[in-house]
C-alpha cells in the first residue's frame, strides 16, 4: 500500500495497527508519522511498535512520534517472539484467554504485575468483556475502581514524611505503582480511562462517566458502562465503594439508582455500613442542592413581594435547613483506599471527610411582626435542633467554627462561623418575644 493509504488505515478506528521490526528513525515509518502529526490528529491510541531498551528509553524515541510504545529486554528479540506468541494464543481461544483474565480480576490488583492489571482492563474495554467480568462468580474487588479510573491511578502521591509516622506506619504510596497499567504514561501526562467513555463504546453523547467533575446525568451510558454499573450494586458491602464515591464531584444517576436500590433490599450488609450509605446518599443529595447562599437570596426577594406568607415561611426552612457534604480526606485516604478499621465497626469518617454545612444569613434578616414572633421563632429553634440531631448522626458531636459573642453596649449577640449568626439571631428574636 502506498504512503496515503497507510495513513487511512492508521486514521481508521477499527484497526489497531502493531509496528514491528522498524525503529524510530526507519525513514518509511519517520515520514509516515510525521505526516500524521502534521494533519493535527489528536490521539493515536491505536498506533503501536514494539522496540527493544527499557520502558523509558524506548518511549524517549518514539515520544514525537505519536505511537504508544511496548518495549522489551533480553537477548535475541526473545521476549518479542514469547508475546507474539501470547497473541497468537489468544486470537486462537478468545474464550480462553477471557476465563483466564476473569481469574486474574478475582485477585487483588495491588498483589498483579502493571501487564497483568493491563489485560484486565483491555477486558473491560468492550461491551462483552465488561459483561464477563460483571457477572464473574466470586464478583471482583471493588479495589478494581482503583485500576480503571484514571484519576486513581494518578491520584497525588502519599508523602509519609509531610504526615509524620502516625499513619501508614512511614510509608510513601504512589498510586502508580499499586494501580498503575503497563500502558499508563509517567505524570503529568495522563492514561486511559475505563469508567468513561472509550472509542470501542461507539457514538460519544455528552460526558459519558460513571462518575466525575460534571457528569451529564440525564444522557444514557454505552452498553459496558452498564455492565460496571451492575458489577459497583454487587460490591455495597465494600468500604472501598464509598471511598471512592466520596472522591466524585457527581455520580451518573444510573449508578446512584442502582446502589440506593442495593443498599435498600440488602439484608447482608452490616449495621454500621449501612449507616455510611445513608450519609453518603445525603450527602450527595445535599451537595447537588446546594446552591452557595441562592436560597437566602430567594427567600429575601419573596418575602419583598409577599411578607410573611406561607411560601416565604416554608422556603425560610429551607434557607435554615443544614446540610452534609462528603468529600475524599485528607492524608493516606487521599491517595489510595488503605483503610485500617473492619467493616462491622467502619464510619463514614474512616473513608471522607464530612462536614455539616449551615447557611449562613447574608445580611440582615428581615423584621418580624409580632404576631408572626411564635412562628420564626419556632422555625429558627427547630432548625438547630435539627442541625445537633444531624451532627451527633455523623459522629461530629459539636460545631468546629461558631462563635457567638455579646456586645456589652447593646446587649444583642453577634455570631461568625458555622452558625454563630443563626444563634445570635435567635436570640435577638426569643428576647423580644419574652
Amino acid at each position: 500500500v502506498d504512503r496515503r493509504q497507510r495513513q487511512m488505515c492508521i486514521r481508521d478506528r477499527r484497526y489497531t495497527v502493531v509496528l514491528v521490526g522498524y525503529s524510530a528513525e526507519d525513514p518509511p515509518v519517520k515520514y509516515l508519522l510525521q505526516g500524521l502529526a502534521a494533519s493535527n490528529l489528536e490521539e493515536k491510541t491505536n498506533l503501536y511498535a514494539f522496540d527493544k531498551g527499557t520502558e523509558d528509553s524506548v518511549r524517549d524515541k518514539w515520544k514525537d512520534r505519536g505511537v504508544r510504545t511496548i518495549s522489551y529486554q533480553g537477548n535475541n528479540h526473545d521476549a518479542l517472539w514469547a508475546t507474539l506468541d501470547c497473541w497468537a494464543s489468544r486470537a486462537d481461544s478468545v474464550i480462553d484467554w477471557q476465563k483466564s483474565i476473569i481469574c486474574l480480576a478475582q485477585k487483588d490488583p495491588k498483589s498483579l504485575e502493571k501487564h497483568e492489571r493491563g489485560m484486565v482492563t483491555h477486558l473491560v474495554s468492550s461491551s462483552i468483556g465488561a459483561f464477563d467480568f460483571a457477572n464473574a462468580m466470586p464478583p471482583p474487588s471493588a479495589e478494581w475502581l482503583c485500576v480503571f479510573d484514571v484519576h486513581c491511578r494518578y491520584s497525588e502521591p502519599y508523602d509519609a514524611n509531610r504526615y509524620g509516622f502516625k499513619e501508614n506506619n512511614g510509608v510513601d504510596i504512589e498510586p502508580l505503582e499499586l494501580y498503575g497499567l503497563d500502558e499508563d504514561p509517567m505524570r503529568p501526562e495522563s492514561g486511559r480511562d475505563y469508567i468513561g467513555w472509550l472509542n470501542e463504546d461507539g457514538s460519544n453523547v455528552g460526558n459519558q462517566r460513571l462518575a466525575g467533575d460534571y457528569v451529564s446525568s440525564g444522557q444514557s451510558i454505552p452498553a459496558r458502562l452498564r455492565h460496571l454499573n451492575l458489577w459497583l450494586s454487587t460490591q455495597i458491602e465494600s468500604p472501598i465503594l464509598v471511598w471512592w464515591i466520596a472522591r466524585q464531584y457527581s455520580i451518573h444517576e444510573s449508578l446512584k439508582r442502582l446502589l440506593r436500590q442495593s443498599v435498600n433490599q440488602s439484608d447482608s450488609i452490616t449495621d454500621s455500613m449501612r449507616k455510611v450509605w445513608d450519609i453518603l446518599f445525603r450527602g450527595i443529595g445535599d451537595f447537588e442542592l446546594s446552591t452557595h447562599g441562592a436560597e437566602w437570596y430567594s427567600f429575601m426577594r419573596r418575602f419583598r413581594r409577599e411578607d410573611w406568607s406561607q411560601s416565604v415561611i416554608w422556603e425560610l426552612e429551607n434557607c435554615l435547613t443544614s446540610k452534609i457534604k462528603v468529600t475524599k480526606t485528607l492524608g493516606k485516604l487521599k491517595s489510595a483506599p488503605i483503610i485500617d478499621v473492619h467493616v462491622s465497626e467502619i464510619k463514614i469518617r474512616d473513608l471522607a471527610k464530612v462536614e455539616v454545612v449551615s447557611y449562613q444569613l447574608y445580611g440582615m434578616p428581615p423584621v418580624i411582626p409580632s404576631n408572626m414572633l411564635v412562628k420564626i421563632v419556632t422555625i429558627v429553634q427547630q432548625s438547630l435542633i435539627r442541625t445537633i440531631d444531624i451532627l451527633n448522626w455523623v459522629d461530629q458531636p459539636y460545631w468546629e467554627r461558631t462563635v457567638v459573642n455579646n456586645r456589652t453596649e447593646t446587649g444583642e449577640f453577634s455570631g461568625s462561623g458555622d452558625v454563630g449568626d443563626i444563634l445570635a439571631w435567635f436570640n435577638r428574636i426569643f428576647n423580644e418575644l419574652a
